[in-house]
């Protein structure tokens, strides 16, 4: 809840509301409008399976502990890192450049300064919330650092955390040899899972395996609301979704819960930890998901008579991101008869 109140609130500032309008002036003035952001599924899935060899070497695939496998896609990569907003960040790139082509240059080079100016209506600090904090010494005075130069800091740490996944590439030098970043570079959001330094960054093609985001998730600031572990989860169940297929409503107009994924193959597949896997409660909680649960089945993943119970299955509920993400957020946070994964 911190975070949200951070994110919410700058000063007199209402640093969220900005961040989602930005966004909104910056899709309205894009020219193209999608409905959707197009995402390659080798982002969040191993396209390319694990051998026999690398599933031995990684010895039991349980949860507890999670094996440590080979050519971890990009998402999870991003999910496990503990601070910052790398993730967000890296989606909400995607985002500007395929509603906005005006933002990506030759070889990848994205044209979008970090604070506004006159030649440029936005800069990246206006288009990502961030919840960045400054501290006041006991004197009253402020450190040198305020919350506007911590929003940059924190986008420069992002975009480093991009670069060591190969998302992104920054020339080399700057004081102390970081690196500068008036040069950024964005890459396939593929990554480097391979070992390989991906091409620049093209929208997927007509033939290339994708996942769709739609629009709202930026629009309505879904994108800085949720956790790390939210996202992924819910991007999971997208890209089964899009394996899938449009789903077939019964005789009754419902769609089926026919989404699954078992712990073998949520690890195998997407790396992602048990504790991602159990956000699916939240994203109940916040409308984004619909989740089919065996009545009969007990804590334990039994039913009365001791049988493995039936997997929980999923229907992505897409109307949900129609409402302001941060406001659906807190108010679920702030009820404490729903239970949640936090």
């Amino acid at each position: 809840m911190a975070n949200l109140q951070a994110i919410e609130i700058d000063g007199k500032k209402t640093l969220e509301a900005d961040v989602r309008q930005s966004l909104g002036r910056w899709y309205d003035g894009g020219g193209l409008r999608p409905a959707t952001i197009e995402v390659r599924a080798g982002v969040l899935r191993r396209l390319d399976p694990l051998t026999d060899i690398e599933i031995t070497a990684a010895g039991e695939i349980v949860d507890r502990p999670k094996p440590d496998l080979p050519r971890a896609p990009a998402l999870a990569r991003l999910t496990a890192i503990p601070k910052g907003v790398a993730l967000r960040t890296a989606l909400t790139l995607l985002f500007l450049v395929q509603t906005n082509p005006k933002a990506l240059h030759g070889k990848g080079k994205l044209d979008i300064p970090f604070i506004r100016n006159d030649e440029y209506p936005f800069g990246l600090v206006d288009l990502i919330a961030i919840n960045a904090t400054h501290k006041v010494d006991d004197d009253g005075g402020e450190f040198a650092a305020t919350t506007a130069s911590n929003r940059q800091r924190q986008i420069r740490s992002a975009l480093a955390s991009l670069a060591s996944i190969g998302l992104v590439s920054l020339p080399s030098g700057g004081r102390r040899g970081s690196a500068r970043f008036h040069d950024v570079r964005l890459h396939s959001e593929l990554g480097n899972a391979d070992g390989t330094v991906p091409p620049f960054y093209t929208p997927p093609g007509p033939h290339v395996e994708t996942l769709q985001i739609p629009v709202e998730f930026f629009l309505q600031g879904w994108v800085h609301s949720l956790t790390n572990r939210e996202i992924a989860n819910w991007l999971m169940y997208r890209d089964l979704r899009a394996q899938l297929g449009a789903p077939q409503p019964d005789e009754g107009g419902n769609l089926p819960h026919d989404l699954r994924v078992g712990a073998y193959t949520r690890l195998i597949e997407y790396d992602l930890t048990r504790a991602t896997w159990d956000t699916h409660r939240n994203l109940k909680a916040f409308g984004l998901l619909s989740v089919q649960i065996d009545p009969r089945r007990r804590y334990n993943g039994t039913t009365l008579d001791g049988k493995r119970a039936e997997p929980h299955r999923f229907q992505l509920t897409d109307d949900g991101l129609r409402a302001p993400g941060l406001e659906t957020v807190k108010t679920v946070l702030k009820n404490e008869a729903i239970s949640l994964n936090l």
